[in-house]
């Protein structure tokens, strides 16, 4: 099976001769094609917007990390605190509308805070994290 990289999705295509046959123009292939890519990435937009209930933010430049140790692991269960890291890798834990369970990295994403709902875990490694 070939695969597609469109903006970060991976679009699954499947062999032409496969899916329509030796008799179509290649015309007819891409023509008939575009549907189920457009479909896919549609898809994957919607699954992207439903996954996140925990939303991150930009760190505020005004919280003090100065007396808080620095972090190797941590794992955080959300009870609706606010968290706030610095320099850190961070991995949300969460379901989604559907029940099922979804991880999302921030990558590009150090420096943050973000309301942790019940329901939602962050695994936070490097940097300094607090709660509060």
């Amino acid at each position: 099976m070939r695969q597609l990289r469109v903006n970060d999705n991976l679009i699954n295509l499947s062999n032409h001769k496969e899916q329509f046959g030796h008799h179509r123009s290649v015309q007819e292939q891409s023509e008939l094609a575009e549907p189920s890519i457009h479909t896919t990435i549609v898809s994957q937009q919607r699954q992207e917007d439903v996954l996140m209930a925990f939303d991150p933010e930009e760190l505020d430049p005004t919280i003090d990390f100065s007396k808080v140790p620095k972090n190797d692991v941590k794992w955080i269960e959300g009870r609706g605190q606010w968290v706030y890291w610095k320099g850190c890798n961070v991995t949300v834990y969460e379901k989604d509308s559907e029940g099922n369970e979804q991880t999302k990295k921030l990558d590009g994403m150090r420096n943050g805070q973000g309301n942790v709902p019940s329901g939602v875990e962050l695994y936070v490694t490097q940097g300094k994290v607090k709660e509060a």
